[in-house]
């Protein structure tokens, strides 16, 4: 049969199906760790309203240089969220180390600043103070557990050029640690300028609507705007991070670069997260509900409190007072952490004014609204079709044919009307049946061999249905083996016409429909 020249080609094609299933099954799994639930506890740091950092109204007592000392608060508040995450998510070995719980790798605890609370007084910092600061930054975040999250907003930072960029950093805990750098896009009217004397930088200086994720100026300097990041847990569970600060919000900074994942070719490739958390830092703004696309929002501003404000529930401090204590950086014993209401107060820290923190319950992670979540899926399948469709563009031609009859399922078509064509031939006439003759008797037993010889073939299609093409023959030759049994007498001729129909069938028209499939393709 022609059909035993295609084995070479057969076993070729099973190969590469095997490895496009397990790239199926891979980006299945893939898939399945990268929306695995995610839980995110908030530790929402609530600074006075019109205090911005130590740049407006400074009354912090200690006298050590404003840089130092914001650099002993950030520790000081890396430290706060790292035994938080310790107490509520972690585990200590007999070496006294900590290690995330198995079942909490996918448990997040965020603490997060509002706008302008790492202002320094007088000027801002130089592009070199910036620079060792975020150097010290990183080896600091180096120590946090995993999924210990700190949003630093916000820095004021005076460029080469002269422009002040209000700068966050989001920082991923662990080691290594990521820290993600990023600048507001639009500043606004109350922005601190620290007298007039510095020109605020603006992504929207010509064009109102313009928003990208990196802005080299006419000087040949690059500002990262870019707010819009994913985030990876200890567990493999991904979710999307947005974040506004301020005035960016009411200019859908965040929102215009969501869409543009989502809806265009930005990125044809990757598959996008399921889970989204959107967070607006800032200095008194309210809220525009139709510039989310997320279930729910952080909120962090002076003038907000989530619980009062948004009917966010409360968690609990759960740091006992020995902890707290130990918290207190060296050389700054006016510091206290004292338990509040709303989670821990705060005085006299190293940098700032004192301060809230508001402890919030642990949540499950947003979701993007349902409307949105349906363009995510899309996109989702467009990708997953297009890396499917890479694997495919190698099969040949031959291989290429048993690819059809698997899609087509034209073997199982072939097999069916065969059968039915077959078994009418042992139709018996109306006086055959009425009589009984013999030969009314060979066709019955004609037609059981047929149909208990398809269903076992039929049985065979349907669990691999190219791979049957080579059952064909031996299959072929057993069912002609037991119609022949049958006795002659006068079936002779219908006997005859059975075995003629079925190797024309299987010998002559399928081979010739497999030669002609194989020359179109």
């Amino acid at each position: 049969m022609f059909i035993d020249d295609l084995l070479p080609a057969y076993l070729s094609y099973r190969k590469k199906i095997k490895k496009g299933n397990f790239l199926s099954s891979r980006h299945r799994q893939a898939i399945s760790r990268m929306n695995q639930d995610i839980y995110v506890r908030d530790l929402v740091v609530r600074t006075p309203p019109a205090r911005y950092g130590e740049a407006v109204n400074d009354t912090n007592p200690y006298l050590q240089p404003a840089v130092e000392r914001l650099g002993v608060h950030i520790s000081f508040l890396f430290n706060l969220a790292n035994e938080e995450h310790r107490a509520n998510y972690c585990e200590q070995d007999v070496k006294g180390n900590f290690h995330i719980k198995k079942e909490k790798e996918n448990y997040i605890t965020r603490l997060s600043l509002p706008e302008f609370s790492l202002y320094t007084p007088d000027q801002p910092l130089t592009e070199e103070e910036f620079q060792n600061l975020y150097l010290k930054i990183g080896n600091m975040a180096d120590k946090l557990e995993p999924n210990v999250h700190v949003l630093l907003s916000s820095f004021a930072i005076r460029n080469k050029h002269g422009d002040l960029l209000n700068m966050c950093l989001y920082v991923e805990g662990g080691c290594p640690s990521i820290i993600h750098a990023f600048c507001k896009s639009t500043p606004s009217d109350i922005d601190v300028t620290y007298n007039k004397r510095e020109p605020l930088f603006s992504q929207q200086r010509d064009n109102p609507d313009f928003h990208a994720h990196h802005i080299t100026t006419k000087e040949g300097y690059t500002v990262t705007t870019g707010s819009v990041f994913e985030v990876t847990t200890k567990g493999g569970a991904c979710f999307t991070q947005a974040i506004d600060i301020c005035l960016d919000h009411e200019l859908e900074h965040s929102k215009s670069f969501l869409e543009e994942r989502i809806n265009t070719e930005m990125m044809p490739n990757e598959i996008l997260p399921k889970q989204i958390e959107y967070c607006v830092t800032a200095n008194s703004i309210d809220l525009q509900y139709e510039y989310i696309l997320a279930s729910y929002v952080l909120h962090v501003d002076p003038l907000i409190s989530m619980h009062h404000s948004y009917h966010a529930k409360l968690g609990k401090g759960v740091l006992a007072e020995t902890v707290r204590y130990q918290l207190i950086p060296e050389d700054f014993n006016h510091m206290e952490i004292r338990k509040h209401k709303l989670g821990y107060l705060i005085v006299e820290p190293p940098f700032g004014s004192d301060c809230i923190v508001e402890v919030l319950a642990e949540r499950p992670a947003a979701r993007y609204i349902s409307t949105v979540e349906e363009c995510i899926d899309l996109h989702n399948k467009k990708v997953l079709n297009r890396q499917m469709d890479a694997t495919n563009l190698f099969f040949s031609q031959e291989e290429n044919l048993f690819k059809v009859i698997d899609e087509t399922h034209a073997l199982a078509h072939k097999m069916r009307k065969l059968e039915q064509e077959l078994l009418k031939q042992c139709e018996p006439s109306f006086l055959q049946k009425q009589l009984k003759t013999v030969e009314y008797q060979q066709k019955q037993k004609a037609a059981q061999i047929i149909r208990n010889s398809f269903a076992l073939i039929q049985e065979s299609i349907a669990k691999n249905e190219s791979g049957s093409l080579f059952l064909l023959r031996p299959w072929k030759n057993e069912l002609l083996h037991k119609l022949n049994a049958l006795s002659p007498c006068k079936f002779q001729s219908c006997k005859d016409a059975l075995c003629n129909k079925i190797r024309s069938a299987l010998e002559h028209d399928f081979a010739q429909e497999l030669k002609t499939a194989l020359v179109n393709k």
